[in-house]
């Protein structure tokens, strides 16, 4: 039987289906990729060697639609091969694996049964479970970030897996999967997840004989491969602020969204703005002016604010009573996905960041708004409380983050944090106030330790509320532009007065006199 190699498209195949003879066609696009057309079926093969396997290359058939002559779209085809060489460069053979049994149309492979811990093997969902085991101090969020790990980005048929089995190589394939798919970021948190997994067993895990079955984790030498092979790089993720320039359209568009002015998908027909995104906003206003962290800003309560005296104080940290529950891993669910045994009360807010507390004394629209908000406050401990549950914080609303994200602006919740700092830099403010502005100053010395942070909270309030003027500055000159233009007019009529006085060599005191005689009696009589 005669062999062709030509690029698979459907003017090319065509011709050799309506001939009907036997023949081989090659695809000159995906190496390996085959359409085998014969009198009563066609097919599509890929030809692929598993890394690590010695031996000639494995054929693999994509099983056709049924009916002669009716075959796969070469497309699909092109799909199909290309999972089938992901796994296979991760040294999987696709008949041993789940995915690669799916892909060929071939029957699951009989469950293993889990392998006992005390011996010297150790699967990965063994692995599991002692890695949750020892993460008894970790914060919810970041055991949350695991779990998300393992469930979406690790690859499904590890589980069964021994931990040793699984190459440096293989890890690379699956990370260039996900990271091919756009979760660029969970890809390269995968390999943080997996180093922490491997390590945590090898310090706990030994067999029998009492020595470490575990060696060095592979992923230095993952990402050596991810490099070299694959070529992929780790980018510096974009730190996204409000411009300088875009802060007054920003902040009259914030005041636009609470006042239903500014079309957006959330309105009601009658232009109603769901509670959720006036709280969302208001949140993101205290923010800006205050550059308080998200969580900070979403858990703030009013134990913490003093409206007598302008101020609010974020505790360093916040003693809760231990939850006696079962152990944080609850085990794998019926697809082998890993359930935490975690509650919303546990993401509750246990302190500042750096455990220090942390006073912010409030500008003259912050104090404003927050006596607003307590006004209209029922029975619920939280500034901005959920409106499902008013004994809850409001909850993280994406979606009205994307919609000011589609309305033209850099915006992230920690954006409101940098816009801050890069307006506090910008009128002047010195470098060490803006670290308490802050709260990044650490005790380094004796004397720091003396100086008491709540023993004036409100000093620093000239510079918060130098910020928050920068900010209505700039969106009154975007509500009224003729009056930007007076002022431009006004700066430059006095500079060109201030540049003749220096020519004519005339000193202050004499530039009054002369303005003030034609105008006065006195001046004109001598």
């Amino acid at each position: 039987m005669s062999t062709k190699a030509i690029k698979f498209n459907v003017d090319n195949l065509r011709p050799f289906l309506k001939a009907g003879k036997p023949i081989t066609l090659k695809d000159t696009e995906v190496a390996g990729l085959k359409f085998i057309i014969r009198k009563s079926r066609c097919a599509f093969t890929y030809d692929k060697r598993v890394s690590g396997q010695k031996g000639s290359a494995l054929t693999f058939s994509l099983k056709p639609e049924i009916g002669a002559h009716n075959s796969v779209n070469y497309k699909d085809a092109r799909e199909w091969a290309g999972k089938l060489k992901r796994l296979c460069e991760a040294g999987i053979d696709p008949r041993e694996d789940k995915l690669g049994r799916e892909l060929l149309s071939l029957k699951p492979l009989p469950e293993k049964q889990s392998k006992d811990p005390s011996s010297d093997g150790l699967l990965m969902e063994d692995a599991i479970r002692i890695f949750f085991s020892k993460k008894t101090t970790v914060k919810p969020n970041t055991l949350k970030g695991f779990e998300k790990n393992i469930n979406k980005d690790f690859c499904p048929s590890w589980l069964k897996m021994d931990l040793r089995s699984i190459t440096p190589a293989m890890i690379a394939a699956q990370f260039a999967l996900r990271h091919g798919q756009g979760a660029r970021s969970p890809a390269w948190e995968m390999l943080y997840t997996f180093s922490n997994l491997w390590n945590t067993n090898r310090k706990s895990f030994k067999n029998k004989a009492g020595e470490k079955i575990l060696g060095p984790s592979p992923i230095p030498e993952v990402r050596q491969i991810i490099k070299e092979e694959y070529g992929i790089k780790r980018h510096k993720p974009k730190r996204m602020v409000i411009k300088n320039h875009q802060l007054g359209k920003f902040f009259v568009q914030l005041d636009q969204i609470l006042n239903g002015s500014l079309p957006a998908p959330w309105l009601d027909k009658d232009g109603t703005v769901p509670p959720h995104v006036i709280k969302t906003i208001q949140l993101t206003q205290l923010s800006l002016i205050t550059g308080l962290r998200f969580c900070e800003a979403r858990f703030l309560k009013w134990d913490y604010v003093d409206l007598e005296a302008g101020y609010f104080q974020l505790p360093g940290s916040i003693q809760r009573l231990t939850k006696k529950s079962k152990a944080v891993f609850d085990g794998f669910d019926e697809a082998g996905k890993v359930v935490l045994n975690l509650d919303e009360f546990d993401f509750d807010f246990s302190g500042t960041k750096n455990g220090e507390s942390h006073f912010v004394p409030l500008s003259s629209f912050g104090w404003d708004l927050l006596r607003r908000l307590h006004a209209e406050r029922s029975d619920n401990p939280f500034v901005f409380a959920s409106a499902t549950d008013l004994s809850r914080p409001i909850k993280r609303h994406d979606s009205v983050f994307q919609f000011l994200q589609r309305l033209g602006f850099e915006y992230s919740p920690h954006a409101a944090r940098r816009t801050f700092a890069s307006i506090a830099n910008d009128v002047g403010i010195g470098f060490l106030d803006i670290k308490e502005m802050l709260n990044h100053v650490s005790q380094s010395d004796v004397t720091s330790g003396y100086i008491v942070p709540g023993f004036n909270p409100t000093k620093n309030r000239h510079n918060f509320q130098k910020v928050c003027d920068h900010i209505l500055n700039k969106a009154e000159e975007y509500r009224n532009p003729c009056a930007k233009e007076a002022e431009s007019r006004d700066i430059a009529a006095f500079s060109e007065l201030q540049s003749l006085v220096t020519r004519l060599g005339l000193t202050p005191t004499d530039v009054v006199h002369l303005l003030l005689a034609p105008n006065n009696p006195k001046e004109k009589t001598a």
